[in-house]
């Protein structure tokens, strides 16, 4: 159960951020100026692949579980001591959650950062922390509701985090502004077809001239 859900969500992530790469990239039939085949060549990206985003989910949740289970091993192992105090136990479940969201955070961090230089951590954290806070709330209000959680709900608890920096990441990041390069390519394109627009007009009506001047 748990790995189809960590599967779909994957899938409809990833087919989101492509849509959405999509849609910011126009596609230019007639003119070569500027299409998704130039800016690969020319290493401009406006999206992330759907591997860097697979590894995203990956590397996030991993981390996350990693940083989130450290307190919380350290609070379980106070509460079954003797030796340890109270307030160790306390603080030590307080860091479960933000141990979790900056773990998260980071993972993603690290796996976007390859493809776009200009990813921010912090913007990521914030809004895996959004992300985070609809897991507190999921929880508290399933645990009001219902004398066990449904796995489900734990699913949308543990996610909500990596969700939120998957917003970010794939929506919301600024990316490296066009190059220079990219912009002279398409200046010079666009010199070349009003150049040749102009030429084939000229020769039309020097065609149409001509054939006047016959019947005449």
């Amino acid at each position: 159960m748990g790995t189809i859900f960590i599967l779909l969500f994957v899938f409809v992530i990833e087919t989101a951020a492509q849509s959405h790469l999509k849609s910011q990239i126009a596609y230019r039939p007639v003119s070569k100026s500027f299409s998704l085949e130039d800016s690969t060549n020319i290493n401009f990206r406006t999206g992330h692949t759907g591997v860097n985003i697979g590894f995203q989910v990956i590397v996030g949740q991993g981390m996350g579980f990693v940083s989130g289970f450290v307190p919380f091993a350290i609070a379980w192992g106070s509460a079954f001591s003797r030796n340890s105090s109270r307030t160790t136990t306390d603080v030590a479940l307080l860091l479960v959650i933000p141990s979790y969201i900056i773990g998260t955070a980071t993972g993603v961090h690290w796996v976007a950062h390859l493809e776009n230089k200009n990813h921010s951590f912090w913007k990521n954290v914030g809004f895996t922390a959004i992300g985070g806070g609809v897991s507190v709330i999921t929880g508290l209000t399933l645990a009001s509701t219902h004398h066990r959680i449904p796995a489900a709900g734990v699913w949308v608890m543990l996610l909500s985090p990596l969700a939120g920096s998957l917003v970010y990441t794939c929506f919301l990041a600024d990316w490296p502004e066009k190059p220079a390069e990219v912009n002279n390519f398409e200046s010079r394109n666009l010199e070349v077809n009003s150049y040749l627009a102009k030429d084939i007009f000229e020769r039309s009506q020097i065609v149409n001239l001509e054939l006047f001047r016959i019947k005449l």
